[in-house]
């Protein structure tokens, strides 16, 4: 189990790299449900979460890469809510640009 985790790690690592100053599709939700509440099921709980002080962090479509984000004031409104964000990923951060909400993928 601990092999599997550090792999899934490493392969996070090389994912989040080549998010490079674009666009990207995902949901912000809190650091502690990660992925598992990235949909819309979990859009209450990522916003109560994130209210009660819990960091946000972006949650990729592509591959559902969690990823956390450097400037918190500009997500916060948008717990819960699938967007698109345009930023660049450094240090395994997300420096958002821009951000909007939009309609979930089907």
């Amino acid at each position: 189990m601990k092999r599997i985790a550090a792999a899934m790690c490493v392969l996070c690592f090389f994912a989040i790299t080549a998010f490079a100053a674009d666009s990207m599709t995902g949901w912000v939700t809190d650091q502690k449900c990660g992925a598992k509440g990235a949909n819309a099921k979990g859009a209450d709980c990522a916003k109560r979460c994130i209210q009660g002080g819990q960091p946000a962090v972006f949650v990729s479509d592509q591959d559902k890469t969690v990823i956390s984000i450097d400037d918190q004031d500009k997500v916060k409104e948008f717990a819960g809510e699938h967007v698109k964000v345009t930023g660049t990923v450094a240090d395994n951060k997300l420096h958002v640009e821009t951000v909007e909400k939009t309609a979930e993928a089907k």
